[in-house]
């Protein structure tokens, strides 16, 4: 499904994608394995190495309340065994510029250099149109969200 509009709080790059792999593991039921691509690597670097809510990483970064919730839900998947991918793709790579190394990171597409036709580019290039489009766009969610804390819930 998509969902439109701003996240809440504040709103840069990282903690918009840190939003949208929440987002994903909410909607879907955690005995359903699952496939998440995003274009930061940093935020699919950090997802994949998350052992739980009160991993200590969380701690030493932006968006720890995101990531709080994203590691809780992970671990349920994990209790659940259904199968959590989530791969880094490359973005903008039909701008025709030369891409920069990103050293041991492979692409989702799996091909080198990156293929502008595969669907993680084409998918990836219509979420950042979305993106794009949702700047201008009111709140995304429960407003509510942003004072709960860094809880795992709240009542």
């Amino acid at each position: 499904g998509e969902d439109s509009g701003r996240v809440v709080g504040y709103s840069d790059n990282y903690s918009a994608e840190t939003q949208a792999i929440l987002e994903a593991l909410r909607k879907v039921d955690v005995c359903h394995n699952l496939h998440i691509v995003s274009d930061s690597l940093g935020c699919v670097m950090r997802a994949n190495a998350l052992k739980g809510p009160r991993d200590p990483r969380i701690l030493k970064g932006a968006c720890r309340v995101l990531w709080t919730r994203v590691a809780a839900l992970l671990l349920a998947r994990r209790k659940a065994r259904s199968h959590t991918k989530i791969e880094w793709v490359r973005a903008h790579v039909d701008s025709g510029s030369k891409p920069k190394s990103m050293g041991p990171h492979r692409c989702a597409c799996g091909t080198a250099p990156c293929n502008p036709g595969h669907w993680h580019h084409q998918g990836n290039s219509l979420a950042d149109t979305q993106a794009g489009l949702a700047t201008c766009m009111g709140d995304l969610g429960d407003p509510d969200q942003v004072l709960v804390g860094e809880s795992l819930m709240a009542l």
